[in-house]
């Protein structure tokens, strides 16, 4: 050994790691047949974290859906609806119904759309988690979500141009199957399918995004070059990206199919006693909350081969130390539902209160 090795201040191989810079780190480049294997160890690993992230995401969907369900049983309690068709009739036999059906879209609606941006914080968070996870870092869930609200209206704006071209491909497949409304459930898989396959060279959009720390459109054309280099691991990864959705939409039917089985056999309805119509709302706010923590799963789960290959691809992680650094001299203060969401769940919330009077 010479002297400059045995001298204490000699730092070891770890703390050079540790040093390096992000662009310099080594992340392993799993193989087409490895990639899905390598990803789901990855979110095997984070479990504990993506567990507190699934929690945080339910409760916010509780927020979101919870107000406007809450009022869809009112209403169907109210007007003794047992089926869809009974309803539609009703609405042109009553005014109170199709009032109430008015503010229940309303309600919905803007439910929804608060749901969606609550999805796409999730989809994020659980890229910093991972990315995270793979690089050693310590990075818990209140980094995760300043960094996913960093990036959250680039993620929007690079979504819609990607959403734009997969409905091109699926209208195109849908009228080449001579079923452009999407009734054949098995037209409408072909075509989501096509359209997966024809977006696959954008899936490392989002993760570019967070990890790469760039906007909508350099994202969308790194991942192009970066699916032209590996085109097989960009193939592989939309096609799980494909069947974990599936399974994520089967999951969800046949949890609304048991609750309204549920609704039926308690005999929801105007004759319904307290007892069933309590255990009724709190199987539909539990139902929500699973739903919120389901979907961040799924998403989490999806991401994991995306995060493996990007990082094996590119060696950098960079852009989750934007998630500590102040980006002014006065960095604002961390709020784990932001004022806009706050005030969002207050009006669905006082909207259903104001509906669910008016039908006494």
């Amino acid at each position: 050994m010479t002297e400059q090795e045995l001298s204490p201040e000699a730092p070891r191989p770890g703390d050079l790691a540790e040093a390096l810079p992000p662009s310099l780190r080594t992340y392993e480049l799993p193989g087409p047949r490895r990639v899905v294997t390598y990803g789901l160890q990855l979110a095997s690993g984070v479990s504990g974290e993506l567990r507190w992230a699934s929690l945080y995401i339910g409760l916010l969907s509780l927020g979101l859906l919870g107000p406007t369900l809450l009022y869809g049983i009112a209403v169907v309690v109210h007007f003794s609806v047992t089926n869809v068709d009974s309803f539609q009739g009703l609405l042109f036999a009553n005014r109170s119904a199709l009032a109430a059906f008015i503010g229940l879209e309303a309600l919905a609606g803007g439910a929804i759309f608060g749901w969606l941006a609550v999805t796409i914080d999730g989809r994020l968070i659980a890229i910093s988690l991972l990315a995270a996870r793979a690089g050693g870092r310590a990075f818990t869930l209140r980094d995760a979500t300043i960094r996913a609200r960093q990036v959250f209206w680039r993620m929007v704006g690079a979504a819609f141009l990607v959403g734009i071209v997969a409905l091109v491909a699926q209208l195109i497949v849908l009228a080449a199957l001579g079923d452009l409304n999407g009734s054949s459930q098995g037209a409408s898989l072909i075509a989501t399918l096509v359209a997966t396959l024809v977006t696959a060279p954008f899936g490392y959009v989002a993760t570019g995004i967070v990890l790469g720390d760039v906007g909508a459109s350099e994202s969308i054309w790194r991942s192009v070059r970066l699916a032209r280099a590996r085109p097989t691991i960009a193939i592989v990864v939309a096609l799980f990206t494909f069947a974990a959705s599936a399974i994520q939409t089967f999951a969800l039917s046949a949890g609304l199919g048991i609750i309204v089985r549920v609704g039926q056999f308690l005999h929801l309805g105007v004759d319904a006693g307290w007892f069933s119509l309590v255990l009724v709302v709190i199987g539909i706010l539990a139902f929500v909350v699973a739903l919120g923590s389901l979907a961040f799963t799924v998403s989490a789960i999806v991401v994991a081969p995306q995060v493996a290959a990007f990082l094996g691809l590119t060696f950098y992680a960079g852009g989750l130390d934007r998630a500590r650094r102040p980006e002014a001299d006065v960095r604002p203060k961390f709020r784990w539902i932001t004022r806009p969401m706050v005030a969002l769940m207050g009006l669905l919330a006082l909207g259903a209160l104001s509906g669910i009077a008016s039908l006494r």
